[in-house]
């Protein structure tokens, strides 16, 4: 019967690993589809509050931003 301290483990990381140094081109397409994701979905609650802020003579159903500003 083998003993607790017997038994070798291995590291959790091994040394030398470059793991965490490698960016492949799934990478940056998973990051690039997050970005637009999050960008349509915050993207209309923008546009309401920017639609709040700027006058009727101004208004446009796709505001990025606003020439005139009112409180």
């Amino acid at each position: 019967m083998r003993k607790f301290k017997d038994i070798k483990y291995l590291p959790l990381r091994p040394k030398g690993s470059t793991f965490d140094k490698r960016v492949t081109m799934m990478d940056w397409f998973l990051f690039a589809f997050m970005l637009v994701y999050g960008l349509i979905i915050i993207y209309p609650f923008y546009n309401a509050f920017l639609i709040s802020i700027s006058p009727n003579n101004v208004f446009n159903e796709f505001l990025i931003y606003p020439k005139h500003v009112t409180w």
